[in-house]
């Protein structure tokens, strides 16, 4: 998302273009200020999307370096072999999927970080009445991970101290830790949960 906004997307830019219907503001103030006013203490701007990517590797193209963003994603993603890589510097990542991702054993949903902001989020969504079994594996071990609906075979997760989050609604035959801790907030877990070391 971020790499098709490109410098568009610094926010005292994109707000006032879009509600001037084009460059009106352009008139008012010289691009150089605007630019001196956002660089002298102006914040990311959240970014929302969506998609109909059908691969990991086409979310990651998305994802761009958005540090705060929801992706809508609303096809089903048939293709897992990319491990989905969150923004260098993330703060805030929502991944709404419309459908359960195609997985299996060998080749999971695979989720990771290159260097998360502290305190950063991640949220994954899933609708409760898509009954395909998911296989998850996250390494992120600076991210608090929500795990928001879904039905997962199995869990292996390496999450920041503070935590890995099952939702309401989430089903998990299989859970493992390698690495945080978990909390269920209504979530079921079948049959077993494992701690491993990393």
């Amino acid at each position: 998302i971020s790499n098709k906004l490109g410098f568009l997307k610094l926010g005292l830019l994109t707000t006032p273009l879009k509600k001037t219907g084009g460059w009106g503001m352009m008139k008012m103030f010289p691009v150089w200020v605007l630019l001196l006013l956002c660089l002298s203490g102006c914040s990311e701007e959240d970014v929302v999307g969506e998609t109909n990517a059908t691969t990991t590797a086409d979310i990651n193209s998305e994802l761009g370096e958005s540090k705060n963003v929801t992706l809508q994603i609303t096809e089903k993603i048939t293709d897992v072999t990319t491990p989905i890589t969150l923004p260098r510097n993330a703060q805030k990542v929502a991944l709404n999927f419309a459908h359960a991702p195609v997985t299996s054993p060998q080749n999971p949903l695979k989720i990771e970080e290159t260097s998360a902001a502290k305190g950063a989020e991640l949220t994954i969504s899933i609708p409760t009445s898509d009954t395909a079994d998911s296989y998850l594996e996250l390494d992120v071990p600076n991210i608090t991970v929500n795990v928001d609906g879904g039905n997962y075979k199995k869990i292996v997760a390496h999450t920041a101290t503070n935590t890995l989050i099952l939702g309401t609604g989430v089903k998990v035959e299989e859970l493992v830790i390698k690495g945080g801790n978990v909390m269920l907030k209504g979530a079921t877990v079948l049959n077993k949960i494992l701690r491993e070391a990393n």
